[in-house]
């Protein structure tokens, strides 16, 4: 699957750059609150960030130092494993995180969720992205039940934020099981525009510090 870089590229950096002030605002509000789950939640995003500014790095330099295409392709294939082995320990953290909050506001136990003829890199792309997407099924049902316990605007909308990173997700793993770089371009506009939701959400409810 030849994906255009220079179209992943700026999703993949700003996704990245918008997922580190998610984690730092969340980090605030855990400053005032003092509650686990939000540092739980900063640690989660603060991790994608690194995937995803790491990955956009290592690809940036690649199209400016013009490898051979049996390099560029390995350089590639190693920056893709390593991100989304960060991915999935970023969305192993929210996850537990939203643990926390069901236990604090829903009283749900919640049960642990137990994280080849395809080159050996796309087959542990696919089974993490699977990974994944089981674990965003559980923050997404779990941000649904904090939102139907408080009714509240803003846990609406950090659903639909995470509903939207569930759907990139999906179009991630379609897109390595069918080899179309479309459909990745596709995934990474989704995500990012998720990030961009939850990072709105979490500047306007983070208490501002006085000067």
């Amino acid at each position: 699957m030849r994906i255009p870089l220079y179209l992943t590229l700026p999703f993949d950096i700003g996704s990245g750059i918008v997922a580190f002030l998610v984690g730092y605002y969340a980090l605030k509000a855990y400053r005032f609150s003092g509650r686990f789950s939000l540092l739980l939640f900063s640690i989660g995003f603060i991790v994608l960030a690194s995937s995803f500014v790491g990955r956009g790095v290592v690809l940036s330099s690649v199209l400016v130092s013009r490898p051979t295409i049996a390099l560029a392709k390995l350089i590639a294939a190693n920056a893709f494993l390593v991100s989304i082995i960060f991915e999935l320990l970023a969305y192993v953290l929210i996850s537990v995180s939203y643990c926390s909050v069901l236990k604090e506001k829903v009283g749900t136990k919640v049960g642990t969720i137990a994280p080849t003829a395809i080159p050996l890199v796309l087959s542990v792309n696919i089974v993490i992205c699977v990974v994944n997407l089981m674990l965003l099924l559980f923050i997404v049902f779990s941000q649904a039940m904090v939102y139907l316990g408080s009714k509240k605007r803003s846990s609406l909308l950090v659903l639909f934020a995470f509903t939207s990173i569930l759907t990139g997700q999906l179009l991630h793993l379609t897109a390595l099981l069918f080899l179309t770089p479309l459909i990745y371009v596709m995934s990474r506009v989704v995500c990012f525009i998720g990030f961009l939701i939850i990072l709105y959400i979490l500047y306007v409810v983070t208490p501002r510090e006085k000067a």
